[in-house]
């Protein structure tokens, strides 16, 4: 019945909620500490990118709340909307619908900052540049991988390929279930420590807990 969810703040204590709602019995077990670094000065850009909630607090110190931003996903396009920015879309999935969604919204040579973490984001630019898009990248957070005893439990909640390699350098023995956001995400996991392995149908919150289901 005990669920780890292993994502740190934002986004923990909402999917502490959403997975008690669901009759499981919640345990936080945060496997990333996340520091906040300053935006600085950014030129002119047509819009934001931003892959994770966490460069949310970042681009909300400096920008503008009516620039345009493009968020990776639903759930980061809300604590965008909450942070008060007006002209907010959601990608609804991963780094390559943002580009998708990029493409649809915005015109080529268009300049735009993408927001991300230390480590991240590189491949994305990359994306965006190959379809015409001048990209400022900056990198507005850091996470480091946190080393904890890991609880007892059944169920166990994974987000990124980083919050996998940190979770993989703790566990201990073999454990029952893990429930993935994506296939990159399962591809860090060792197979033989698991009983199952299970991925989303889709790179999303809502489909990370369809795949966990109610107990029994």
């Amino acid at each position: 019945m005990r669920v780890l969810v292993t994502r740190p703040e934002p986004g923990l204590s909402e999917t502490m909620r959403d997975v008690a709602a669901l009759g499981w019995e919640p345990v936080a077990f945060p496997m990333l500490s996340v520091s906040v670094r300053a935006l600085g000065v950014v030129p002119p850009v047509a819009a934001v990118l931003v892959t994770s909630g966490q460069a949310v607090a970042a681009v909300a110190d400096r920008m503008g709340r009516d620039v345009p931003v493009l968020a990776v996903g639903d759930r980061t396009a809300g604590r965008v909307r909450a942070a008060g920015f007006v002209r907010v879309l959601s990608a609804g999935g991963d780094a390559a619908a943002l580009v998708a969604l990029a493409r649809e919204v915005l015109p080529v040579g268009a300049s735009v900052l993408l927001a991300c973490g230390a480590g991240q984001g590189e491949a994305l630019a990359a994306d965006l540049r190959r379809a015409g898009y001048r990209v400022v990248r900056r990198v507005v957070y850091r996470a480091t991988p946190v080393r904890a005893q890991v609880p007892e439990c059944g169920v166990v909640l994974l987000y990124s390929a980083m919050t996998a390699r940190a979770f993989e350098a703790v566990r201990d023995r073999v454990l029952g279930r893990a429930v993935v956001l994506s296939g990159a995400v399962a591809a860090v996991l060792e197979g033989e420590g698991w009983g199952r392995i299970e991925v989303a149908g889709h790179p999303d919150q809502k489909s990370l807990l369809a795949r966990l289901g109610r107990p029994g």
